[in-house]
């Protein structure tokens, strides 16, 4: 498994057993539009080749590929 669909596999919420939900997202002129990419949903996750959604939303969404634990105060 490439490291791409590792990151996909923990965080991506359109990842479902190795498949794509295809959820996608796009604000324009202030207002959210959401609808079902029929390329990428059902398919095999393509995170690792090219998937906008992981590079736009996913990859900027994280810091790193292992967050780390917060301290307790």
């Amino acid at each position: 498994m490439s490291n791409n669909l590792t990151i996909a596999k923990e965080y991506c919420c359109n990842y479902w057993s190795g498949n794509c939900l295809g959820a996608m997202t796009q604000r324009k002129d202030g207002v959210l539009y959401m609808w079902l990419d029929e390329k990428l949903h059902g398919n095999p996750c393509v995170a690792d080749k090219e998937c906008n959604y992981f590079e736009t939303i996913v990859i900027k969404s994280i810091q790193d590929e292992k967050p780390k634990k917060r301290k307790r105060i």
